[in-house]
């Protein structure tokens, strides 16, 4: 099977480096959350992450668990909202 089949299939994007591990995710958001470049009080939208990221909501879903864990998001129903004090870990 050609790699333009593999993707095609939806496989082989992740032997490319484009998705991120779940740990790469979470340091991606949080890095956005700290820095202000998401602002306190924004919704990070599961469904515009799976897409921009090209991964499982699954995935996003564990980020965002890490994320509240962390205290710098809070969850919500689909998505989580940047907290105001954010601190970086």
């Amino acid at each position: 099977m050609t790699v333009d089949a593999v993707r095609k299939k939806g496989r082989g994007s992740r032997a490319q480096g484009n998705i991120p591990r779940m740990e790469d995710l979470v340091e991606i958001l949080r890095k956005r959350i700290v820095e202000h470049e998401l602002p306190p009080g924004s919704k990070l939208r599961e469904s515009v992450l799976t897409a921009e990221f090209n991964v499982s909501r699954p995935r996003v879903r564990e980020a965002f668990s890490v994320l509240e864990d962390r205290g710098v998001a809070a969850a919500g129903t689909g998505s989580v909202q940047c907290a105001g004090g954010s601190r970086p870990d």
